[in-house]
């Protein structure tokens, strides 16, 4: 496979393999990175590795996550391009110093809690799938056993073992022969996560044996060994957070990633943990939960021996449980309540959006989408037992984020548009409408990968709705292939409710092939509304422009702008049209409104109109101004060019 080029990426060298796939090294498109490779096309292990870049995508960006770039199939080999993290694995550098080991667990828990958030469970973390970046910063990597609560379908037969043993939790070591049976949930995470830290102090994993069946019977019985017993330097609360993390029951464990990480954190900072060692009374209870028999003649015993004292005990035990059971029935029922209230509210406030929206107020639409999404944010986080309610919540947070990249869309904000679909997409990844208008999006702000990555998810069956199409075309156009686009979008200028955004795509791809005449043609198919929007009035100039008439493109852009005085698209272009006129004090003029608007662009124009008055010096600080800009992108890029050409001159 070395030398052969996949996706543009020429494969360098082999930096690891798995059981799925095979992780190279490659070069193109101006950077280096991880390539990850099919093993065996079986349908079952292709649709998993299709899972997981699917489910990458749905993480979007995470400091402590590997990013995706891009996602496909090249002559029948699925890929997987991604972030490349040349540090190495943590498993090549154990042990830790303890203060590494706390913060690099606790960077990890922090992607986890990420990753749980999301409805992502991811299955395996083991000191292999943990990278080390160059600055020393954690990444979790190998999502290829993860599961999304999202999805109800399985890619495991029921309660199939899945994982690493040394790392799996007790309950993912058992094996259920029902599909009705519920699989383990988040906690066998924050499991693997104790064993992780625990191998990150002492060098290997808490238990170790000679045969799997050994292994399996000291993960469900055995007490979690201390990390002091084989390490002196390692504290004793440290100690108690690694068994609190080991434990044999879920409920003992930490509740969340989160409170994992934030106990780690106290840890680091010298504050005393939540973590406390188990009384022996606690420890014999347990015991006789997981080995009942055995723990019959020990328990007897010490009723003898103790009488009445350990009966107490036990009934205060009891009372705590039935007292903890009250309080997350409460926690629950208020949840509940927070979710009832929080989306009647939110859904209002949709309501309005979506109506102020079709009368073309995409501002107004948005101060109402907002105002949802404050009242969903007041709502507290899902809790485990209130699935009805966690359901209701997340498809109102879908509505609410997908009417943002409405707005964000119909005011040109192509990144806030994006963000927002992003958004909508990672709490739905099962809708085939937003993952289109996830890619659409993407293709708009030239995010490239991230429109490769989504259209990758579609399902055979979905490659030919019309939505799937568009978007296939938008993106086919962002990528330069005008004619192509213009072969996809054209039997959709005219079909469904809303050929608008195709036909749109069709005038922008004619234009780009050189055809102006095509393009108005094809705005003239636009409805009073669209015909009237800020981004058919650019095309409409563009093509006059193209064929000639100058008076016409002036106009238009005029009365576009004096319609439409906050859209910074229709503002540059205009300014950039009065520049080429010759106008430059009406071009400067625009300078102070479009600098509020979208600032790196307005010191670009300023810059022009500044050098054909002979303002040279004064031209150099506004190119300069806005290459240190912090946002970057492309008007960034084009000062640093002109900057240099100014020197040169």
């Amino acid at each position: 496979m070395v030398g052969r080029t996949i996706a543009g990426y020429k494969l360098t060298a082999e930096i690891g393999h798995g059981g799925m796939g095979t992780v190279y090294r490659a070069e193109g498109l101006g950077r280096a990175v991880a390539l990850k490779v099919l093993k065996k096309h079986q349908a079952r292990v292709s649709e998993r590795f299709r899972r997981e870049g699917e489910l990458l995508a749905k993480v979007g960006s995470h400091p402590h996550v590997v990013a995706i770039h891009a996602a496909g199939e090249e002559d029948g080999l699925p890929f997987i391009v991604m972030e490349l993290v040349d540090g190495g694995s943590l498993e090549e550098k154990l042990p830790l110093t303890v203060s590494e080991a706390t913060r690099i667990v606790e960077e990890v828990a922090r992607a986890v809690e990420h990753l749980h958030r999301l409805g992502i469970i991811h299955r395996d973390i083991k000191p292999g799938n943990v990278l080390i970046a160059r600055d020393g910063r954690a990444k979790l990597t190998d999502f290829g056993l993860a599961r999304d609560l999202a999805r109800q379908t399985r890619l495991t037969g029921a309660w199939q073992v899945v994982g690493t043993p040394f790392y799996m939790a007790p309950e993912q070591l058992r094996v259920s022969d029902s599909e009705k049976d519920p699989e383990p949930g988040p906690l066998t995470d924050v499991y693997a996560m104790g064993a992780l830290l625990y191998a990150a102090l002492v060098g290997r994993p808490p238990y170790s044996a000679r045969t799997l069946a050994e292994l399996v019977g000291l993960i469900a019985t055995a007490e979690p060994p201390r990390a002091s017993a084989e390490r002196a330097e390692v504290p004793p609360d440290l100690d108690e957070i690694v068994r609190k993390a080991l434990a044999k029951d879920p409920l003992d464990r930490y509740p969340t990633a989160e409170a994992f990480a934030q106990d780690l954190a106290r840890q680091r900072r010298g504050e005393p943990v939540l973590a406390r060692p188990s009384s022996s009374l606690v420890r014999i209870v347990r015991r006789a939960r997981r080995d009942p028999k055995g723990a019959t003649a020990v328990g007897l015993a010490c009723l003898f021996a103790l009488s009445a004292p350990p009966l107490f005990l036990l009934e205060q035990r009891y009372a705590e449980q039935r007292a903890a059971a009250a309080a997350a029935e409460d926690r629950r029922s208020r949840f509940v309540s927070a979710v009832e209230s929080g989306t009647a509210e939110a859904e209002a406030e949709l309501a309005r959006g979506t109506a102020t929206l079709a009368a073309h107020d995409a501002k107004g639409a948005r101060e109402r989408a907002q105002a949802a999404l404050e009242q969903l944010q007041r709502v507290p986080p899902p809790l485990e037992g209130a699935s009805e309610a966690t359901t209701k919540l997340r498809a109102a947070q879908v509505k609410t984020h997908r009417l943002l990249g409405d707005c964000a869309r119909a005011l040109g904000e192509d990144a806030l548009a994006l963000e927002s679909y992003r958004a909508a997409w990672a709490l739905d990844p099962a809708s085939i409408e937003l993952a289109c208008r996830l890619a659409e999006a993407a293709a708009q702000a030239r995010d490239l990968s991230t429109a490769a990555a989504v259209l990758a998810t579609f399902p055979e069956g979905a490659v030919s709705r019309p939505d799937v199409q568009r978007a296939r075309g938008l993106v086919l156009l962002a990528r330069g292939e005008a004619r192509e686009a213009q072969k996809v979008l054209a039997p959709l200028a005219h079909t469904g409710p809303d050929p608008a955004p195709a036909l749109l795509g069709l005038a922008r791809a004619q234009l780009a092939s050189g055809d102006a005449k095509a393009c108005l043609a094809t705005l003239q198919g636009l409805d009073k509304s669209a015909h009237g929007s800020a981004q058919a009035v650019r095309l409409r100039a563009r093509a006059m422009l193209a064929l000639g008439d100058e008076l016409a493109a002036d106009r238009e852009l005029e009365k576009a702008v004096e319609r439409e005085p906050s859209d910074p698209a229709l503002a540059l272009d205009f300014a950039r049209d009065l520049i080429r006129r010759g106008e430059v004090d009406r071009a400067l003029a625009l300078a102070g409104p479009l600098a509020k608007l979208a600032p790196a662009d307005a010191l670009i124009e300023t810059a022009r109109a500044l050098v054909l008055e002979g303002e040279i010096g004064k031209a150099r600080e506004a190119l300069a101004s806005c290459a240190a800009r912090p946002e970057g992108g492309p008007a960034c890029a084009s000062a640093l060019t002109l900057l240099a050409a100014l020197e040169r001159s």
